[in-house]
């Protein structure tokens, strides 16, 4: 399909915004290098890298490797919108480009194929960009840096590239060894390749050798070879799962994940109706970048890249893979709404509807047996009480108001005062001090009888006579 002068003009305008735009990034993405880098110093002290993969938002994806920020950037100085979506749900519907970097090995399955086909469907000129999951930045960057690292912290660099490359490799191992999808044909049982040539209609302008492109898992343009018996194949999962011999969960989309022992890479008609293919970008050893098109997509476009390579955070450091991720964003046209959808490594769930968020109320006790009767009484038991305590009955009492002039209350306060100190003697001595200076004189039960010498009982015995010398 040849674009038309409309078409031509609007790329010619997108490109030389896109040129403008990498120049702003440079700073940027040279600053984000920087802050990578930092992380060197501290290796020998246990520090390490954020490696979350195909994530744009939070502290972890945006300075990831292997994140998707500074794609987004990209876009965001192109003029898009952009914000992160989690799911295949009616939500969507407003964008006008959608990019899919599942941390996900397995290809899509035939559900989030049709969704994503019907989606380009509904409105022309839209764009969807699937990028394959077989690459790992985490492990090129330890790579990179063991290389002039001091030596001694080449032991802990090559620790570091041990695990990294470890762990890629084992969640590698669910990646199927040859798998027909419709959009391309997956090969895993492929050797490791660093791409040197580069061919096709973005190559003009790039340098290959430049470029830090790896390539292991390819993804083939198919053939009818190869889809009339990948659709056989799924026609016979689908009359089993159907004849219920195979037990499915009873709601895998409330994890947002999907069942990979029910779910099929090959809808219906698909290894019938292959759509077009043309290869963007690839060299003698890979196809990398292949746009798909249908005649009833209406000029929408689906762009499937093999991997990250050239897309990811720490790869867009490169100079020319930054011209490369400037044509991907180039060749979506003129936009207004880009969505950056993120998955998890058990797929993405697909909603014919968008899920209504259901919080705890505590209303739920009535709903489970036998909690629900017992909860019932008590409820009612609860109502009965707040009736007999909270409400006041009859005509209402006005309370008595204190008078502060009172002097009476002044009377009783003196004399709890002087209650409290427990001491007779002290309390009749001020209330006689009060009395004998107001009223002259004390009454009879407050004067202490005076108290004379003792009363002697016998005489006092007589004197001894003095003896005379």
């Amino acid at each position: 399909m040849r674009p038309t002068r409309d078409q031509l003009r609007r790329n010619l305008h997108t490109g030389e915004r896109i040129h403008r735009t990498l120049a702003r990034m440079r700073a940027g993405i040279a600053c984000w290098l920087l802050g990578a880098l930092a992380v060197v110093g501290g290796c020998s002290r246990g520090g390490g890298i954020h490696d979350t993969y195909g994530q744009r938002r939070g502290y972890e994806g945006s300075d990831s490797v292997n994140g998707t920020a500074v794609l987004a950037n990209l876009f965001e100085q192109s003029g898009y919108r952009v914000f992160t979506w989690q799911r295949l749900s009616p939500k969507l519907e407003d964008a006008d480009v959608i990019v899919w970097a599942p941390d996900d090995f397995r290809p899509p399955t035939a559900e989030q194929r049709d969704f994503i086909e019907e989606w380009l469907w509904t409105e022309p000129g839209r764009t969807f960009v699937y990028i394959g999951r077989d690459f790992d930045a985490a492990s090129e960057y330890w790579r990179t840096i063991r290389q002039g690292a001091p030596p001694n912290q080449a032991a802990e660099l090559a620790r570091r590239l041990a695990k990294a490359q470890s762990e890629h490799d084992g969640r590698r191992a669910v990646m199927p060894s040859e798998q027909y999808v419709r959009w391309f044909t997956l090969r895993s049982n492929k050797a490791p390749v660093q791409v040197r040539d580069l061919q096709g209609p973005w190559s003009a302008g790039i340098d290959a050798s430049k470029t830090d492109i790896r390539v292991e898992a390819r993804f083939d343009i198919p053939t009818l070879t190869e889809s009339v018996p990948a659709e056989r194949e799924a026609d016979k999962i689908r009359v089993k799962q159907n004849s219920g011999t195979n037990n499915a969960p009873t709601n895998p989309k409330a994890f947002n994940m999907v069942d990979y022992d029910t779910a099929t890479y090959v809808g219906e008609g698909d290894g019938l109706d292959l759509p077009d293919y043309e290869p963007l970008l690839y060299s003698r050893d890979a196809t990398l970048v292949t746009r798909i098109t249908e005649s009833h997509w209406d000029d929408s476009q689906l762009i499937v890249v093999t991997n990250g390579s050239f897309l990811l955070n720490m790869p867009l450091v490169n100079h020319e893979n930054r011209k490369l991720a400037g044509k991907l964003v180039e060749a979506c046209g003129d936009g207004k709404l880009a969505v950056f959808v993120e998955s998890g490594p058990y797929g993405i769930a697909v909603y014919d509807e968008e899920p209504t968020a259901k919080y705890p109320t505590g209303l739920e006790v009535f709903t489970v047996w036998p909690l629900a009767p017992i909860a019932l009484h008590f409820a009612v038991l609860g109502i009965i009480v707040c009736f007999c305590m909270l409400p006041i009955f009859g005509r209402p009492i006005e309370p008595e108001l204190d008078s502060i002039s009172d002097f009476g209350k002044h009377i009783e306060a003196l004399g709890r005062l002087l209650e409290r100190t427990r001491d007779d003697k002290y309390a009749r001595t001020r209330l006689r001090q009060y009395y004998e200076k107001v009223k002259g004189e004390a009454p009879a039960f407050l004067v202490e009888p005076e108290v004379g010498p003792p009363i002697r009982s016998t005489p006092p015995m007589p004197s001894a006579p003095s003896q005379s010398s």
